[in-house]
């Protein structure tokens, strides 16, 4: 079986293509705009190495093609910037993408192709009448004629009948050649019917701002940044899995903390979340694990990885790493949480909320020194930097040896990041309320670090109203309704706002809890002590509590699968399947099928209609667990799931004494378990088969493997039918 996990190549197919899909709206709303009568489109993706840009100018084009569009990829190299070696390569890949759609034809009817061009290109004697201008004319002057270069594009595009796409990666070259920018500025002014779309690293934005300047407005400036959602990572981590027919739930122990803990260490960068799930998935298939997990030993597998490789030779930060001691590691990386957005006051009092630092801040400030002296950091606008022409690989190698220090007592090290200062407080807020929130009170769940009073103002409006005639609910309810099910559904909820500021700085994080926990964080010792911190450093922390009362459940219910989007459903809809879980080992079985019936309302998935499948066949109810299974098998395309669903079906016709019907749908899952690799899938729960006394019984069983149990079914169901078949007995609904 393949590692479904590839970080070493840039997503081209789009079922792997996670997240981006406000950057794709931006960028199909230029093209839908496109046509050959209009004026050129421009779009710039910029962002970081890595950031995941060409992947994105993959689904541009794939945007491009779904739309008819010719579309044109360039992929430039160092050395490709001047005016002739840009647009000599520009015109070969356009005739390659257009040529033959336009049907052109050289005057002796052979086809024009690349290669024709290229001999052109290269001083070939051109025919008078061959159709094209700007071959010969590069060829014989060595400079590039705007003129004849627009003449050949509008023929191209008049005879395609419709826009072409010219997709540009890694277009931060041009920005040292303000020469070729210029005339690519002058083409988009004269011309009609293309749509050119550069990526690259963000220098490539201020060159094009002064270059553009005239036509700027036609210019769209997409920014690719790394994840700030969970929900991204989410997605960057379930599909290379999907592909190959499996699920979160069958390869990690806990996908929640997993995704929680792999967007801090990889700082939301989509390169490192393939890395590392390449390496998770390599130990659990070679056997070193047995699930997919985030250990200290997947840590040092990513560390060797990026060791034995070239990205840490030779590297002054690298180097200098090993010999840091814990000090004065803890000081660099606190230095580096806020790459580019903080200087050293903002920093030292983020790291000052969470208890006191390891250090001294004369300690703390003598280490800064250094590192400027040394090399490693530099001082710019008034934010840290790290020196000279570091890359993404030293960023990931620092990262992952902090945490190979980290001592005892530092559950929350400071790490390498590129995140805003608001939103390092803002992490350092919640770090803190993690400490010192009794049970039953909660941190609330946010989108991101970043999400305001106001979101959430909007979404407690919406619920307190629920309003149908206000259009889709605010994103912050799906929040809401996840908080108010981990505090037991109460009649109010609190909701306790804790602000953080200091120097123009504002962090806001809150917790919630039923209003019959009575929770105030000032009485907390430890609140308290980092509130003192805090206005010793000279800023302020507070916490205000205020209670939401809420309308009667089913009634909420009822108003979100009305009125809320699908994305939204869904999102709501797994959390109650969450919720199921704690019930059910609670003996609540009731409110876990409650839970059940209110995701498939929500959002009809294979999940909750297995589960609803198996709580029927719990419940000894044969009939509802068929019908339940029925239901499932046709909402999931991996064979995995349809292999249990068909299990609990079979199941439940052994407790109608229906031992043929079981047979056959045994059949069916063992067939579908034998199209996917057998990498094991252990289920939380299962109701299997005993013989005994010359009948089958059910029983349930903890984390079986599927697929041991499927067999080891479909064998006592054959036993049982020939001890039927010995005893002279024919099978009569409901021995069994």
């Amino acid at each position: 079986m393949r590692n479904p996990y590839d970080y070493a190549n840039p997503v081209s197919d789009p079922q792997l293509f996670a997240g981006r899909g406000r950057e794709l709206e931006r960028i199909d709303y230029v093209l839908e705009q496109a046509a050959g009568d209009r004026p050129v489109g421009y779009v710039a993706l910029h962002g970081e190495r890595a950031a995941g840009k060409t992947s994105l100018l993959n689904m541009t084009a794939m945007l491009a093609r779904r739309r008819s569009f010719p579309t044109v990829r360039v992929q430039l190299s160092p050395g490709d910037a001047e005016p002739a070696a840009f647009f000599r390569i520009f015109y070969e890949e356009l005739i390659g993408a257009v040529a033959g759609p336009a049907g052109l034809t050289a005057p002796d009817g052979r086809p024009v192709t690349p290669r024709v061009v290229r001999r052109l290109l290269d001083g070939a004697e051109q025919d008078p009448d061959f159709p094209l201008e700007f071959p010969e004319s590069l060829a014989r002057s060595g400079r590039v004629s705007e003129m004849a270069l627009r003449t050949d594009l509008e023929l191209l595009a008049a005879r395609v009948g419709g826009p072409v796409a010219v997709l540009i990666d890694e277009a931060q070259l041009l920005a040292g050649r303000e020469d070729t920018l210029a005339l690519l500025r002058s083409l988009g002014m004269r011309l009609r019917g293309y749509v050119f779309v550069l990526a690259g690293t963000t220098e490539l934005v201020t060159r094009i701002q002064q270059v553009f300047a005239p036509i700027l407005r036609q210019f769209v400036m997409v920014k690719v940044e790394r994840f700030a959602e969970s929900a991204d990572v989410q997605s960057c981590l379930a599909k290379p899995l999907a592909a190959i027919g499996l699920g979160l739930g069958d390869c990690f122990e806990d996908p929640e903390a997993a995704l929680s803990h792999l967007l801090r260490l990889t700082d939301g960068n989509p390169y490192e979340i393939q890395l590392y799930g390449y390496v998770m998935f390599s130990r659990w298939q070679s056997g070193v694990a047995s699930r997919m997990e985030l250990t200290t030993e997947t840590l040092d597998e990513v560390r060797s990885l990026l060791e034995a490789g070239r990205e840490s030779r030779h590297s002054p930060l690298v180097a200098a790493l090993h010999t840091m001691s814990p000090e004065r590691l803890w000081a660099f990386n606190a230095l580096c949480s806020s790459l580019g957005g903080a200087g050293v006051e903002e920093l030292w009092f983020a790291h000052s909320l969470n208890g006191a630092p390891p250090l001294t801040r004369e300690e703390f400030d003598r280490y800064h020194q250094e590192f400027l002296a040394e090399g490693l950091l530099e001082m710019r606008h008034g934010a840290v930097h790290l020196a000279g022409e570091t890359d993404m690989f030293e960023e990931i190698y620092t990262r992952l040896w902090t945490l190979s220090k980290r001592g005892e007592g530092h559950s929350h090290p400071p790490l390498l990041s590129r995140l805003s200062t608001p939103l390092v407080v803002s992490r350092e807020v919640e770090h803190l309320l993690c400490e010192v929130l009794p049970e039953g009170v909660h941190v609330l769940q946010t989108c991101c670090l970043g999400m305001d009073q106001e979101n959430l103002d909007a979404g407690l409006w919406a619920l307190d109203t629920l309003a149908e005639d206000c259009g889709e609910p605010p994103f912050t309810v799906r929040y809401l309704h996840a908080a108010i099910l981990r505090c037991g559904i109460p009649a109010a909820l609190d909701i306790t706002t804790v602000t953080c500021t200091f120097a123009g700085i504002t962090a806001v994080r809150w917790t919630v809890a039923a209003d019959t926990a009575d929770w105030e964080p000032a009485q907390h010792p430890v609140f308290r002590a980092a509130r003192d911190r805090v206005r010793a450093l000279g800023g302020d922390l507070r916490a205000e509590r205020t209670r939401q009362p809420l309308k009667p459940w089913r009634r909420i219910i009822d108003w979100l699968a009305a009125v809320a989007d699908e994305e939204m459903k869904r999102n709501m809809a797994r959390e109650h399947i969450s919720a199921l879980y704690p019930a059910y080992r609670d003996g609540r079985l009731h409110l876990a099928e409650e839970h059940l019936r209110t995701a498939f309302q929500l959002a009809p998935s294979w999940e909750s209609a297995n589960n609803l499948s198996y709580l029927a066949l719990r419940g000894g109810r044969a009939g509802d667990a068929v019908e339940w299974a029925e239901r499932a098998v046709p909402r999931t395309e991996l064979p995995r799931e349809r292999a249990l669903s068909r299990f609990n079906a079979a199941m439940a016709e052994v407790l109608r004494g229906d031992l043929g019907a079981a047979r056959v749908r045994l059949a069916a899952a063992a067939d579908d378990l034998a199209a996917v690799p057998d990498v094991g899938f252990h289920c939380a729960y299962l109701m299997v088969p005993a013989f005994r006394d010359g009948e089958l019984s059910l029983h349930e069983v903890d984390h079986p493997d599927l697929a041991e149990a499927v067999a080891r079914a479909g064998e006592l169901v054959e036993l049982a039918e020939r001890y039927r078949r010995a005893q002279g007995a024919d099978a009569e609904p409901g021995r069994s």
